[in-house]
This record gives structure tokens, sequence and C-alpha cells, in this order.
């Protein structure tokens, strides 16, 4: 039996004053995942509606084939990924049908700040212009513009110029939705890489803003930072193939070709006056002296994974998300990796 449509409470949503629509993206075959971000929502009084995902294992070839062009720009795009990007797709059409505004996206391996609901809230209120606000940090230093909105006490608004990738959380307005339904049929690469890639074709019709601090990540992020899995990856991203030439010799020539662009043009746009190139840091208000919960950077990860090279510093660790005690935090007013 597939999984209830509005698993939160009734007197949750009586309660909240969230006017902004909340999608949730979840397969029927994953109540784990759907049981985990109900309990973060639940608790933080986020309404949301549970939208069933595509299955991508559930796609014969004769499908994929029909809906996947050729044509890509960094990769090609695998069953589990085409389901991926159809459920986004599904959200998309809902909003433009329903007459929607904007509404929140949210995957269900999402891990979600205590005040998602005052974010979303002050969106609602603050009617910033933009077609996409990114709400997730992946931990990895991206350029966005130093000019910034305010958004609440707390939050800004920066344009986002960079790569940054990962869909678990953003909000997209309608006119938005038009511009990547019109844009992304057939289908061609992942849809992060749609979205976020400063080199796809489908990323410079749209205007992306980057919420500071964060108010989710996805799962696997804590997961290589050192935090047990509560769960996998439902994609399978690399099911079909070794790391190496998982797409054949001269795909991954063009990919490896296509990073080295990316990085130059990083590195290029943080060098401009008026940019900034940081870690996008998560907010975590109940951490007292640490003000901002910050999630690995790959150089971070790198030295507790291999030991620390000459002069570089340790990198405290917190093992538990959202979980620092009065002491540690009394004791420590730097960032923390968790």
């Amino acid at each position: 039996m597939a999984p209830p449509a509005w698993p939160i409470s009734q007197e949750t949503l009586a309660k909240s004053g969230l006017r902004m629509k909340c999608f949730l993206i979840n397969l029927d075959r994953s109540p784990e995942r759907l049981g985990f971000f109900d309990a973060q929502a639940s608790k933080y009084g986020m309404p949301y509606e549970r939208i069933p995902g595509v299955d991508g294992r559930q796609l014969s070839d004769l499908e994929c084939d029909r809906m996947r062009s050729d044509h890509f720009d960094f990769q090609p795009i695998n069953p589990g990924e085409i389901g991926l990007f159809l459920s986004h797709r599904s959200i998309w059409t809902r909003l433009i049908d329903q007459d929607l505004p904007y509404a929140a996206v949210f995957e269900d391996d999402a891990v979600v700040s205590p005040d998602i609901e005052s974010v979303l809230m002050a969106i609602d209120a603050a009617r910033p212009v933009f077609d996409i606000i990114k709400l997730e940090t992946t931990g990895r230093k991206v350029v966005t513009e130093s000019a910034s909105q305010p958004l609440g006490k707390a939050h800004r608004l920066h344009k986002l110029l960079s790569w940054h990738g990962g869909t678990a959380g953003y909000v997209v307005t309608q006119a938005g939705a038009r511009k990547l339904l019109e844009a992304t049929w057939p289908l061609a690469d992942p849809i992060d890489q749609v979205m976020f890639h400063p080199l796809s074709r489908v990323r410079p019709q749209l205007r992306v803003m980057q919420l500071e601090p964060a108010v989710c990540i996805q799962k696997n992020i804590l997961e290589k930072s050192g935090v047990d899995p509560v769960f996998n990856t439902t994609i399978d991203r690399h099911a079909s193939r070794g790391p190496m030439f998982r797409h054949g010799l001269w795909v991954d020539l063009r990919r490896a070709w296509k990073k080295h662009l990316e990085r130059r043009l990083r590195r290029r746009l943080a060098g401009q006056p008026g940019h900034r190139y940081k870690v996008v840091p998560m907010f975590e208000p109940r951490t007292l002296a640490c003000k901002r919960l910050t999630v690995a950077n790959h150089d971070a990860w790198n030295r507790r994974q291999h030991g620390r090279g000459p002069g570089q510093p340790a990198v405290p660790v917190c093992r538990r998300p959202g979980v620092v005690t009065s002491a540690w935090a009394a004791s420590h007013t730097g960032p923390v990796v968790f």
C-alpha cells in the first residue's frame, strides 16, 4: 500500500502560518525515507504534500529511450535519474495547474533546519525576485554576489553564480517552472546539473538565488562527514560501471573537460569585484556559542580521511547533526563540521 499523501497531522496543518505550498518527493518503496522527513516536518511545523516519485527501476529500456536525448551537456542520464527528473517535473506541472505563485520542493533525504518554516514564511513576506531559491548547501565553496537581500533576522539571499549541485530543497516560482518544463524535454542530463550548472543550456535562463545560511542538506553529505547513514541513494548513479570510464572513454573525457572549464570559470568569477567565494553554512540556532553549523568542505573531509597536512589545524566534528552540548559550545567559537 502506498503511503498517504498527507502524512502530517491535521492539527499541525491548522497551526501552521505557512502559506507557501511544500511538496515532498518520495518513492512508494521508500517508507523509511518518508518517516525520516515526516518526523522533521512534524517537529518543525511544516505542512507538506507527498508526491509519489517515479521509480526509475520500473521504467523499461524502451520508455527510457523515448524520454532521453542523446544531446547531453555533461553525461547520459540513467533510469534512476530519469525517474527523479520526472518526479520534479510533475511538481512543476502541479504548480502551474494549481496557479501557485511559487512552491517549495524537497527530496525525502533532506535534513532540514528547525527554522525551515520561518524561512519559507519570510520568503512569502519578502516576495524577492527570482526563479529559484536554493535552500540547501553541499559543503562546497560557491561563488555568489556580495550584495544580498535580507530575509528575516538571520538569513540573506545572494545571487548564485557558480556550480552548486543537489536538489534536496529549493523554492521555484511559476515562471521558473514554466521555463524548466519548456527547456528540459526530452531529458538529457541529471536534474541538478541542468538547473544549477553554469555551463548547462538551461541555467542561463534562470535567476537563481542562494539562501545563506542554508536550511537543508542531503543526508549523504552527512554520511561523507562521518555521520552514520540512515539510508542510501535511490538513484544508482554508479550501478552500470566502475568509477573509471563509467560512461565510456569519450564521454568521460568530455566530462573531465567540462569540469576543467567549470573550475576555470569559478576561479575567474571568484576573483571579480563584488563576488564572494565561500562555503554556504547551515544555520542551527540551538548551538549557543556556535551560531553557524557548517558542513565539511572537500579539504576538511580529506584531512580527516587522510591525516592533516603540515600546518593544517584539526577540524572539530559534531557526530550528531544539530546536537551540540552546552559545554562543548561554550568552549568553541568556530564553525562546527558535521
